[in-house]
């Protein structure tokens, strides 16, 4: 004779709780991974070096903070350098006009050119995030070479104008 019949119930996919996330790693039949997988937090499992990576992606996108950081100092330090009155530095109103027009757009390009490379880290890490997810790594080489000619221009400009107004 057989047994007691015994009733089957489907089995559920886990819940998600927070001692208990779902894993990007788990199988796809479980249906709330994939919804999971649109939320902005993410937990992963510490296997290898993800953990590491992820937080060598932060230091790299808090680097490119400080970067535009300094560089919009160093546009409002030109603006500020270029302010100082005639009398100061011994020339005629004539060349201290010439020094604050050259001034503002050198110092604007600064400014711009700060948004540029915050905005440029910004998207360089979530590409980072996005790939080390899968297992990838981005690889960044012809913009670092464009940033690195276009603050050497920025350089080279302010060089260039701090020499033509030099007084005699």
């Amino acid at each position: 004779m057989p047994g007691p019949a015994t009733q089957s119930t489907p089995s559920s996919p886990p819940e998600a709780t927070e001692n208990t996330p779902l894993l990007p790693s788990e199988s796809e039949e479980n249906p709330r991974t994939v919804q999971n997988r649109a939320r902005v937090s993410r937990m992963l499992e510490n296997k290898g070096s993800v953990a590491r990576d992820h937080l060598a992606s932060e230091r790299t996108f808090l680097a490119y903070v400080r970067t535009s950081l300094a560089i919009a100092a160093a546009g409002v330090a030109l603006i500020q350098l270029f302010l100082v009155s005639d009398e100061q530095l011994g020339i005629s109103p004539e060349e201290g006009r010439i020094m604050r027009n050259s001034a503002k757009p050198l110092a604007v390009g600064s400014i711009i050119l700060a948004l540029l490379v915050l905005a440029l880290g910004t998207r360089r890490y979530f590409a980072v995030q996005a790939a080390l997810i899968d297992g990838n790594f981005p690889v960044l080489r012809s913009t670092l070479g464009v940033l690195a000619l276009v603050v050497g221009a920025l350089i080279g400009s302010v060089y260039f104008v701090l020499l033509l107004q030099q007084p005699n």
